[in-house]
C-alpha cells in the first residue's frame, strides 16, 4: 500500500525560499502532499500563489494529479510520515498533524527534541540527529569536469527574498573594474519564473557568491568555488565551523579583491565540498514508523537505525526504523552470549545457579510458605534449578524452543515453548495458581511488558511475589557514558524502567514495592587505575548501591490485590 506521506517547509516571512523548494523537489519525486498556505504568500507581497511557485520549481507540479497534493490549508487525516522542513520547529505545528512517524529535516527549535527521526544536512551546532551528511542535499545533475583555475563567470545570491536588493549592490561593486569576468544574478526569484533552473546552471560559473545555506553546497557539488557574505553573527559562526571562506557583511567586495582570495576560496571549497550524494528520497521511504511514536516524547539518544525516547513517568523506549525479528535460539545463548559475557550460557551455569540462590533468599522472606514458582524467559533453566533445589514446585517458559527441550530433558522440568505477546498462555493455568512469578532480564525484551504484567497478575496468589530485573537507566553507564549505553543496548531491549518510579508505577497494578537491589557496579569503567586499588572499588560499589547507580536491577513487590 502507498505511504501518505506530507511535506510542513518553513513558509513564514524572512526564512527565505530554500525549505520550500527542497520540500517541493523532494515531494514531487516521492510523489507526497505538501502544505504551502496562501497566507505566507500573501505576507510577502507575492505576485505567485502556492500552485505557480510550485510549477517554477518542477514542471510535475503543474499537472493536475499534482496540484492536488498542494494543500494550502493544513490537511486532516492520519498521514504515515510527515516531513517538517523547518529551522525552528514548535511543538504547536508539531502536534497539528497527525502522524504515525515524524522527520525533521534540519530541523531546529524547541521540538527537535520530539520529532522521531532527524536528518541533518546542513552543520550545525547539534550533535543528536540520527543522520547527519551534506550529501543527503538536493544536489545538482550537472558538474564541472574540474574545479576553475581563475575567474571568468561568477553568480550571486542571497535567498528566495533578497529581490536582488543585496546581489545588486555586490554585482555593482564588482563591475566597477573594467573586466572581461561576467556576473549572473536572479533578478528577484518571487517574481520571475523558472528561476529555479539555476540549481543545473551551477557548472557553467567558476565563483558563487551566496549566504551560508543549501545553494552553498549545491555549488560544492557543482565543483564551483563559494564565497560567503553572511546576514547575520550565527551564519558567520556556521560557516566558520563547516571551514567555508567569508567576506564581511558590512565591507565592499572588488574584483581584485575577488581574485586575490580566490586561491583560499578554491582550496576550501574542494576540502569541504560533499563527496558523494546520497539518495534522501531512499532514505525517507526506508524509515519505518515505530510503534512508540508519541509526539511529547523526547529524545534520550539517537542512532542511524533507532533513536531511545523517554515517554515520561520514568519511562525509555527504543524506536526501530527497519523490520527485524530477533530469534532466541542456540546462537543467541552461544555465541551472543559469549561475545558479551566471556563465556555460553551453559558455561555460566554455576554463576547463574549462585545469583538465583541469592534472589531465593530475598523471595523467601516474603513467603508464608513454599508454593509454585513461574519463571518466565527461563532460557535453560538455572533459576529453576535453583528453585527446585530449596523446596519450591517449578515450570518455565520461554521462546526458545531449543532452552526449552533442554530443560525438559536434561533438567527434567516442566517446561513450556510460549511467546508471552502473542500466546493466549495465560489460559493453561488456574487463576491464583502461582505464589512466584519471576522475570529475570525478560520485560526489556517485550515490546509492551505493562500489558503482559496485566495478563499475568491473575495467575499470582495473593500476597505472592512477583520479581524482575532490568537494565538501569539511571545506572553509572547510563549517566555518564549516556551515548555508548544506548549505542551498546541490544537492538531487542525495548523498553527501560527507571527504577524510581515503579513504586508509583506498579500501585495500579495491585503491586507493592518491597525491595529494589542495585547489581552491575563495575568501578574498573570508570576509576581506570584507581579500580586496581581495593579500597576504590569499595568505595565505588557502596556508593554506587546507596544511590542506585548499578547498571542493572532486581525489583521486589507484593500483590496486594484480591
Amino acid at each position: 500500500m502507498t505511504e501518505r506521506i506530507l511535506f510542513i517547509p518553513e513558509c513564514g516571512k524572512g526564512h527565505g525560499s530554500g525549505h520550500m523548494v527542497r520540500s517541493l523537489r523532494i515531494a514531487a519525486l516521492l510523489e507526497s502532499e505538501i502544505y504551502l498556505p496562501v497566507s505566507c504568500f500573501l505576507k510577502r507581497s507575492l505576485h505567485l500563489s502556492p500552485y505557480q511557485f510550485a510549477a517554477t520549481v518542477d514542471e510535475k507540479w503543474k499537472l493536475s494529479a499534482f496540484k492536488q497534493r498542494i494543500h494550502t490549508e493544513l490537511p486532516r487525516g492520519v498521514f504515515d510520515k510527515v516531513v517538517f522542513d523547518i529551522p525552528h520547529l514548535r511543538y504547536a505545528m508539531l502536534y497539528s498533524v497527525h502522524a504515525r512517524m515524524t522527520i525533521g529535516l534540519d530541523c531546529g527549535g524547541e521540538a527537535r527534541i520530539s520529532v522521531s527521526y532527524l536528518i541533518d544536512t546542513l552543520p550545525n551546532f547539534y550533535d543528536d540527529a540520527n543522520i547527519h551528511s551534506v550529501a543527503f542535499n538536493v544536489l545538482p545533475q550537472m558538474r564541472r569536469e574540474n574545479w576553475p583555475k581563475e575567474i571568468k563567470k561568477i553568480f550571486i545570491s542571497f535567498g528566495g527574498e533578497d529581490s536582488g536588493q543585496k546581489a545588486t549592490i555586490v554585482k555593482e561593486k564588482l563591475l566597477q573594474e573594467n573586466s572581461a569576468v561576467s556576473v549572473d544574478m536572479p533578478k528577484g526569484v518571487f517574481q520571475k519564473k523558472n528561476m529555479y533552473r539555476i540549481l543545473d546552471a551551477l557548472h557553467l560559473y567558476d565563483v558563487l557568491i551566496t549566504h551560508f545555506g543549501l545553494l552553498a553546497y549545491e555549488g560544492l557539488w557543482a565543483r564551483v568555488p563559494v564565497l560567503l557574505i553572511n546576514p547575520t553573527r550565527y551564519h558567520e559562526r556556521l560557516s566558520q565551523k563547516a571551514g567555508f571562506v567569508c567576506f564581511p557583511n558590512n565591507k565592499d567586495l572588488s574584483l581584485s579583491l575577488l581574485k586575490s582570495l580566490f586561491p583560499q576560496l578554491s582550496y576550501n571549497s574542494q576540502q569541504i565540498a560533499p563527496r558523494s550524494r546520497k539518495d534522501i528520497v531512499a532514505l525517507i521511504q526506508s524509515l519505518q514508523p515505530s510503534r512508540y511514536y508519541i509526539p511529547y516524547a523526547t529524545a534520550t539518544a539517537r542512532f542511524t537505525q533507532r533513536s531511545f525516547f523517554h515517554i515520561g513517568r520514568g519511562t525509555i523506549v527504543q524506536a526501530r526504523y527497519r523490520d527485524t525479528q530477533r530469534i532466541y535460539e542456540d546462537s543467541y545463548f552461544s555465541k551472543e552470549y559469549a561475545e558479551q559475557y566471556g563465556r555460553t550460557y551453559l558455561q555460566d551455569a554455576d554463576a547463574i545457579y549462585s545469583i538465583g540462590k541469592i534472589r531465593l533468599k530475598r523471595i523467601n522472606k516474603y513467603m508464608s510458605s513454599k508454593n509454585i514458582l513461574l519463571d518466565i524467559g527461563c532460557a535453560y533453566g538455572h533459576f529453576l534449578r535453583a528453585a527446585k533445589d530449596n523446596g519450591y514446585q517449578v515450570y518455565g517458559i520461554d521462546i526458545s524452543q531449543s532452552a526449552i527441550h533442554y530443560v525438559q530433558q536434561t533438567l527434567r522440568i516442566s517446561a513450556r515453548q510460549i511467546d508471552v505477546q502473542n500466546d493466549k498462555w495465560y489460559e493453561m493455568f488456574p487463576l491464583q495458581h502461582f505464589s512466584v512469578i519471576s522475570l529475570w532480564y525478560v520485560l526489556e525484551h517485550l515490546q509492551d511488558p505493562f500489558n503482559v504484567l496485566k495478563k499475568l497478575l491473575p495467575l499470582l496468589q495473593y500476597k505472592g511475589v512477583l520479581c524482575f530485573s532490568m537494565p538501569n537507566p539511571k545506572g553509572a553507564s547510563a549517566r555518564l557514558k549516556k551515548q555508548s549505553f544506548y549505542q551498546e543496548s541490544p537492538e531487542d531491549h525495548f523498553v527501560l524502567w527507571d527504577p524510581f518510579y515503579l513504586r508509583t508505577m506498579f500501585k495500579s497494578l495491585g503491586l507493592r514495592l518491597k525491595y529494589i537491589r542495585f547489581t552491575g557496579h563495575h568501578p574498573e569503567r570508570f576509576l581506570l587505575p584507581l579500580a586496581k586499588m581495593s579500597f576504590a572499588s569499595v568505595i565505588y560499589k557502596g556508593m554506587s548501591k546507596v544511590f542506585g547507580l548499578g547498571d542493572t536491577f532486581e525489583a521486589y513487590f507484593i500483590k496486594d490485590s484480591k
